[in-house]
């Protein structure tokens, strides 16, 4: 069961990824679904107007807060491993765009404020789209870039591993590929990294090839939204930046 709400005080003048963790930690269980972050991030806002699941734009957004002239639009989403979390807050703020999530704050005056949210078992990742830049999407691209990495080297190692119990070898696998150090290879995340191999271990019923298909589109995406950042930045027309998409 939930227990308490978490006492977050002035969380809105601090880091909110810091304050939401430590509530997070003292109220949550080890691996929570979607659903019970969304109520915990509720009753952290319950002194304000908030609105949850309201219909706006193309879609339903998670939480709404809205005081004085500003309204923020939150969207909450679960990562499969800390690897993800970036991606996946940066996925959520692209979701807010495309499906304009804001018209009905805009259309009745409010400055709108977009937040990316993701969640990995007691911590979150929170984003404002404002802080979003070239440097922060490269970053996202580089982890899905390494999750595709491991996907296909757990798909090789199973996939040998098979025909070893069957004693045959076909001549169609190519040599076998040795897991990289990720300390020489991604220093940056190495801790990531190796979370989300051993995720992968521990993950026997998964279907990895879906699982890497997910994460191709995400990176897709993700390049997307780095070439949106670069055209903006080149005061480039939303002419020039849809037949990039396209």
């Amino acid at each position: 069961m939930l227990r308490a709400y978490p006492k977050i005080p002035k969380w809105h003048r601090k880091n909110p990824g810091e304050c939401f963790n430590a509530g997070f930690f003292r109220c949550l269980g080890y691996n929570f679904g979607i659903c019970s972050y969304h109520m915990i991030l509720l009753g952290v806002m319950v002194n304000h107007e908030v609105k949850s699941n309201g219909e706006s734009g193309n879609g339903l957004y998670d939480i709404a807060l809205v005081k004085g002239g500003r309204a923020a639009i939150f969207e909450l989403k679960k990562s499969p491993a800390e690897l993800y979390m970036l991606s996946d807050a940066l996925r959520g703020i692209m979701q807010i765009r495309e499906r304009h999530y804001g018209v009905e704050f805009e259309i009745r005056g409010y400055e709108v404020i977009h937040y990316g949210i993701s969640f990995f078992k007691k911590g979150c990742f929170v984003l404002l789209e404002k802080t979003i830049d070239e440097d922060l999407i490269d970053k996202a691209i580089g982890d899905m870039e390494a999750a595709i990495w491991i996907i296909n080297w757990k798909i090789d190692k199973d996939l040998r591993t098979a025909y070893a119990k069957k004693k045959t070898k076909p001549a169609e696998l190519p040599p076998e590929e040795k897991f990289p150090n990720s300390e020489n290879w991604y220093p940056e995340r190495e801790k990531e990294i190796t979370q989300f191999k051993e995720f992968l271990d521990s993950k026997t019923n998964l279907n990895y090839v879906l699982f890497r298909d997910t994460t191709t589109k995400l990176l897709r995406d993700l390049k997307w939204l780095l070439e949106t950042e670069q055209s903006r930045a080149g005061n480039q027309t939303l002419l020039d930046v849809l037949l990039i998409k396209a």
